[in-house]
């Protein structure tokens, strides 16, 4: 099993997810379409995308990647791109399709041109026409990072158009649907009182691996370098690592594989220099996470959401607690619980019985290092 940190894995280097993935495999045989719930790192990518690998003889997919696409058109346009990807599959039929292509991308091309929103709702018709072609060929489309297009959806007709279009062609069986997205996907849709749309949606969830999947896991990986973890190091190791979320395990083995090979590990002493590299405040699989914040949140927000990290990472805090520290930037509750509702969306915090968490401990000490550096920096300014 090879470490792949970040990228989706498939095959050999995908572990476990048996029950989760029979009962995709259950859902689509009874017609059914699926969701996918679950913070970010926990392997929603992984899992899609390994169901369509084992069932790539039984299913058509259509695969696209949601996440930074900004509108209906340009979702419109991907999903056009992936289909005519498929030409060789749909060539007994590649003469017609290729005219509806033509006129959908005239239209499209007409609508940039002109700089209008619509006719959008002609453009998603014609697309719907070339999906009826495709029906008999068992069409399976994939919508990955599905809540991260919905946030950026300018107005909520948008959203309320794109979820009903998307439910229409799951009722007319024209195709069925995978769909991954965030925890927070649920009272996002019902804040916008759209839950109508997705509510036939059978969610399919993935828990956090469990204190012995870790164990495995890791020993697996570790494998590739001839590297064991025992003793101490390995309940260390496993200590850090309880939130269960493969993302963070990932990073601890690729940190140890960097620097070693063909060694077993059972001191503290020896595991605890690859950790505090790990956690270092510019380690670089951390910053996107940082960069997300400041390229989706405004600044009045990201002050806050900074300050909220900051105290939260002391110890797990309800709202009510929250409020003391942020009352002179605001005291709008629904405000802030946007920004928390944000936090747990990007995987740095996690909601259990009203109480505010970080999602990993890595985590938890890498912001702290982070956040002191950056405060220092400024108080030397």
């Amino acid at each position: 099993m090879r470490n792949y940190t970040g990228p989706p894995v498939t095959g050999d280097d995908f572990f476990g997810r048996a029950k989760e993935l029979k009962k995709m495999g259950d859902l689509l045989v009874k017609g059914m379409s699926i969701f996918i719930p679950g913070p970010r790192r926990i392997g929603k990518t992984s899992l899609a995308q390994e169901f369509m690998r084992q069932n790539d003889k039984a299913y058509r997919f259509i695969y696209f990647d949601l996440e930074g696409k900004q509108s209906l058109l340009e979702f419109c346009e991907d999903l056009l791109r992936e289909m005519k990807s498929k030409q060789m599959i749909f060539k007994d039929i590649w003469d017609t399709l290729s005219g509806m292509f033509q006129s959908v991308e005239a239209l499209i091309a007409e609508v940039r041109l002109k700089k209008l929103e619509f006719p959008l709702k002609d453009v998603m018709r014609m697309c719907e026409d070339i999906l009826k072609r495709l029906t008999k060929e068992n069409m399976v489309l994939v919508l990955d990072e599905f809540s991260d297009f919905l946030f950026h959806l300018s107005e909520r007709r948008e959203v309320e158009l794109f979820l009903s279009w998307l439910r229409s062609l799951r009722h007319k069986n024209y195709i069925r649907m995978i769909v991954t997205g965030s925890v927070n996907i649920i009272s996002t849709v019902e804040e916008l009182n759209c839950m109508n749309y997705i509510n036939d949606l059978p969610p399919v969830a993935i828990q956090p691996l469990t204190r012995d999947e870790v164990r495995d896991l890791i020993t697996e990986l570790l494998k590739e370098k001839n590297i064991l973890l025992k003793g101490k190091a390995q309940s260390f190791v496993l200590d850090k690592l309880t939130d269960g979320i493969p993302f963070y395990l990932q990073l601890f083995a690729d940190k140890i594989m960097d620097e070693h090979e063909n060694m077993e590990i059972t001191d503290l002493k020896e595991i605890k220099p690859f950790y505090l590299k790990l956690i270092e405040y510019d380690y670089p699989a951390f910053i996107d996470m940082h960069d997300r914040l400041n390229r989706y949140l405004e600044e009045k927000e990201r002050k806050i959401a900074i300050t909220l990290l900051s105290y939260i990472s002391d110890k797990p805090l309800a709202l009510k607690d929250l409020f003391p520290y942020i009352e002179e930037s605001t005291t709008d509750i629904p405000f802030v619980h946007k920004i928390l509702k944000r936090l747990v969306d990007e995987c740095y915090l996690s909601l259990n019985k009203g109480i505010y968490s970080f999602v990993s401990p890595i985590l938890r000490e890498w912001w702290q290092h982070k956040y002191e550096y950056e405060r220092e920096m400024n108080d030397n300014q």
